[in-house]
């Protein structure tokens, strides 16, 4: 998949994907991707070149079954301590 993807491609997912807060409700640090776009905001407000180029884009669209089986296993603990 390498070659066929840019290194921006990959960290855009970071920042476009519309359930990417319910991915990061366990982490303590935002995900690389909004880090390096932050950063890359703050180098285009001082007018310095920044090393990669994510640019803002509109956030996919996914279907709503997609996101069920992304959180499937918290749902799962959630509706089995739920019936226990």
């Amino acid at each position: 998949m390498a070659p066929s993807t840019t290194f921006e491609s990959l960290l855009m997912w970071d920042c476009l994907n519309p359930y990417r807060k319910w991915f990061t409700i366990n982490n303590s640090h935002p995900l690389m991707g909004e880090r390096l776009q932050r950063l890359c905001q703050l180098a285009r407000y001082w007018h310095v070149e920044p090393e990669i180029y994510l640019e803002s884009q509109q956030s996919l669209k996914l279907k709503r079954q997609s996101f069920l089986l992304q959180i499937s296993p918290f749902l799962g603990i959630f509706i089995g301590g739920v019936l226990g």
